[in-house]
C-alpha cells in the first residue's frame, strides 16, 4: 500500500513538473511575442516621426498659400503621434488579460496615423 502511495506521489510530481515547464515555456513565448510586437510598433512610430519632420521641412519651403494647411497637418499628426506613444506605454504595462485588447487598439491607432499621413502627403502634391 505504501508503494502505491509512493508511486502515485512520484507520478503526481512528474505531471506537475511537466505542467510547470509547459506553462513557463508558454509564458516565455508570449513575452517574446509581446516584445517583438512592441518593437515593431515603436519602429512604426519612429518612422512616423521622420515623416512628420519631412512634412515640417516641406512646409518651410512651401508657397504661402499652403503653409497654413501644412502647419495644421503637422500639428494634427503630432497630436495623434503623441496619443499613440501613450498607447504604446499602456501596451507595455498591459496585463495578460488586457494585452490583446490593448494591442488591437494600438494597431487601429497606428493604422489611423498612417492614413492621416497619407492624406497629408497627398495634399503636398
Amino acid at each position: 500500500m505504501t508503494r502505491n502511495w509512493l508511486a502515485m506521489g512520484l507520478l503526481a510530481a512528474l505531471v506537475l513538473t511537466g505542467c510547470a515547464k509547459e506553462s513557463a515555456e508558454k509564458e516565455a513565448a508570449e513575452h517574446a511575442d509581446h516584445s517583438a510586437y512592441t518593437q515593431t510598433a515603436e519602429a512604426r512610430l519612429a518612422a512616423m516621426d521622420a515623416k512628420i519632420d519631412s512634412l515640417k521641412a516641406y512646409g518651410e519651403t512651401a508657397a504661402d498659400s499652403t503653409k497654413a494647411a501644412i502647419h495644421q497637418d503637422v500639428e494634427a499628426l503630432q497630436m495623434q503621434r503623441d496619443q499613440m506613444k501613450q498607447r504604446l506605454d499602456e501596451l507595455g504595462q498591459a496585463t495578460e488579460d488586457k494585452w490583446e485588447e490593448t494591442k488591437a487598439a494600438t494597431v487601429t491607432g497606428l493604422d489611423s496615423l498612417d492614413a492621416a499621413w497619407d492624406r497629408a502627403r497627398a495634399r503636398m502634391h
